[in-house]
């Protein structure tokens, strides 16, 4: 009786299909310290990639001899041609697909009612929230809904 109990548990646990993480890698990361089999879905948003990418950018134009202030207004011309030839550039591009992840990860922030980093959804119900660990939180999951 023990042996089957034991089988209809195994039989009958929850296995991880997705998993949604929302961090920031500079004041709250999450480690990626969980293997995952690889059929499970696994996002991970940074929700501090705006601002680096708006850091990323102010950098670029700064290399480019600009700077955003009130000065900006007095040579029209060569801030003009400095923003054309930065927003045909790669890095321009490689900003805009990052802003696309970050606008991404907050859309679905947002659909799931995410208020806090770190949160870790897993197979799109059950939300682990102040745990830093991937590991950890499919530890949580496992005690708590298996």
């Amino acid at each position: 009786m023990l042996l089957f109990s034991s089988l209809v548990s195994v039989v009958s646990a929850e296995e991880i299909r997705s998993v949604m993480v929302w961090h920031d890698s500079d004041l709250a990361p999450v480690k990626e310290d969980h293997r995952f089999d690889t059929d499970t879905q696994v996002h991970m948003f940074d929700m501090a990639l705006q601002r680096t990418v708006e850091g990323q950018i102010n950098e670029d134009l700064k290399a480019q001899g600009l700077t955003f202030g009130s000065d900006m207004g007095s040579n029209r011309d060569r801030t003009k041609e400095a923003l054309r030839a930065y927003m045909s550039s790669e890095a321009f591009e490689a900003a805009g697909q990052s802003l696309k992840a970050f606008g991404y990860g907050l859309s679905a922030a947002m659909q799931y009612r995410i208020e806090r980093v770190p949160s870790i959804l897993l197979n799109d119900r059950y939300l682990v929230v102040g745990v830093n660990s991937l590991d950890e939180a499919v530890s949580i999951f496992h005690r708590e809904v298996n």
